[in-house]
């Protein structure tokens, strides 16, 4: 399991560790002790390294593309780790649409065309899982309308969702909006009143999340919220239904 240098350095350890028990070097066994626990401790660590690294079972994914006529989700997952992983189960949002059980040698890829509803403007979440339980996610979205991106001073819908926190003894809810383009926002407002936002920074694939702030509005299960997001060159309108979360 280990190189010849740690092979090395365990068995000049373990001597050294003999050898103060049978009292061989006895004044200098609090030196000779210490340099065995600052050794012991290296090799524990590169062992621990040396484990994670080759139990990794990582998938990764490349050329997801949306198609039409008929519409699907097509991309390639790619074993990019050091052992032999398998596929067992594919998720799109929250909706079980494949389990192929495909057995991926290290390096090889598969590519798959899942047949999905989709619509312009959405996000959806790609879950695969792996045999040994590992989860791998993947979030996209065809851009609105079929455009390939959003013009300067444009905003486009991506996704909506409700989440929560728990703060104290009290659970905050948040609509969490995400939306792609460059263009400057000024307020949210639902049902007409307008309520505290925040504001993330861009993440890698352009989007932005707007959530707003802590319980800046009371929701109700059953109800429906008319949201509307204001930039410098429109806005976006919504409906959505709390269901709680």
């Amino acid at each position: 399991m280990f190189s010849g240098f740690f092979q090395s350095l365990l068995v000049k350890t373990l001597k050294t560790l003999i050898s103060i028990v049978c009292g061989e070097r006895v004044e200098k066994r609090k030196k000779v002790v210490a340099v065995a626990v600052v050794a012991i401790v290296v090799v524990a660590l590169f062992a621990v390294i040396f484990t994670l690294k080759t139990s990794r079972d990582p998938l990764s994914f490349s050329n997801v593309k949306f198609s039409e006529n008929p519409k699907a989700i097509n991309f390639t997952i790619t074993n990019t780790g050091e052992t032999t992983s398998t596929i067992s189960r594919i998720k799109i949002d929250d909706v079980v649409v494949a389990e192929p059980n495909t057995v991926l040698a290290v390096g090889k890829s598969v590519n798959y065309s899942i047949p999905y509803a989709w619509i312009w403007g959405w996000a959806y979440l790609i879950r695969v899982y792996s045999s040994t339980g590992e989860v791998f996610y993947y979030i996209t979205a065809p851009p609105q309308d079929g455009s390939p991106e959003p013009p300067n001073g444009a905003l486009v819908l991506v996704s909506f969702e409700w989440s929560s926190v728990i703060t104290g003894n009290e659970t905050w809810v948040y609509a969490i909006i995400a939306v792609r383009g460059n263009a400057s926002i000024y307020n949210v407002t639902v049902n007409g009143e307008l309520v505290p936002t925040q504001l993330s920074a861009y993440t890698p694939d352009g989007e932005r999340f707007i959530s707003t702030y802590g319980s800046g509005f009371r929701w109700v299960i059953g109800n429906n919220y008319f949201f509307v997001v204001s930039y410098n060159g429109g806005k976006i309108e919504l409906i959505e239904t709390y269901g709680g979360v």
